[in-house]
């Protein structure tokens, strides 16, 4: 696995130059899978952005990204927000189907608050 080191102290750093991903202590660049397969998933996931607004989520990689970029700062670091980021990487990786990421990701936004429901 290609990985680059950063503190915690220079989180925001690491951010500046591309989405990167937090797993065992190891900070992994998102950028390293823009080629790959983006495991599409069946229906996507609406969920409310930092404006409030709803957003479709539709792929492991853009979950990956918005639990890094727009997760609500409030419930950054909570257990199903770690590892929905987890669920999205071993699927980016090819552990397994984009519907595990999925899952864990929805799990997540519930708990946040921040899952859109249909009524």
């Amino acid at each position: 696995m290609i990985a680059r080191q950063c503190s915690f102290s220079s989180r925001q750093a690491c951010f500046l130059s591309q989405a990167v991903f937090i797993r065992d202590q190891t900070w992994i660049d998102l950028a390293r899978f823009s080629g790959m397969n983006p495991s599409i998933w069946n229906q996507p996931v609406r969920v409310r952005n930092g404006n409030n607004l709803p957003v479709e989520v539709n792929s492991a990689r853009m979950a990956a990204e918005f639990l890094i970029l727009h997760w609500p700062a409030s419930e950054e670091g909570k257990e199903k927000h770690l590892a929905a980021q987890i669920a999205c990487l071993d699927v980016l990786e090819g552990r397994y189907g984009p519907q595990y990421a999925k899952q864990a990701f929805e799990e997540a936004a519930r708990e946040a608050r921040i899952l859109v429901t249909e009524e």
